[in-house]
C-alpha cells in the first residue's frame, strides 16, 4: 500500500516537474540502480531527485559535481522515501 501511494504520488508531482531526461535515461537510470542492489523505492526517489538538479542521466554520471551535490540528494532521497 505504501509504495503504491508513493508511485501515485511521485507520478502526480512529475506532472509538475517537467524532466528533461529521455525515457531511455530514466529506465537506464532505474536499472543501474537496482542492479547496483536498491530497491525500486529508493531507485525511484533518486530519480526524481536527480531530475531537478541534472539535465540528463549522462551529466549526473559525468559531472564532478554530482558529488558536491551527494547529501543534497541523499536528504532528497530520505525525504521522498519517508512520505
Amino acid at each position: 500500500m505504501k509504495t503504491t501511494i508513493l508511485i501515485m504520488g511521485l507520478i502526480i508531482l512529475s506532472g509538475c516537474i517537467k524532466s528533461t531526461w529521455s525515457k531511455e535515461d530514466k529506465g537506464a537510470f532505474m536499472m543501474d540502480c537496482q542492479n547496483a542492489g536498491q530497491s525500486y523505492d529508493y531507485c525511484l526517489c533518486s530519480l526524481m531527485c536527480l531530475e531537478n538538479d541534472f539535465k540528463s542521466y549522462f551529466q549526473a554520471q559525468k559531472n564532478p559535481e554530482t558529488s558536491f551535490y551527494q547529501s543534497t540528494i541523499n536528504e532528497c532521497v530520505n525525504s521522498c522515501l519517508d512520505k
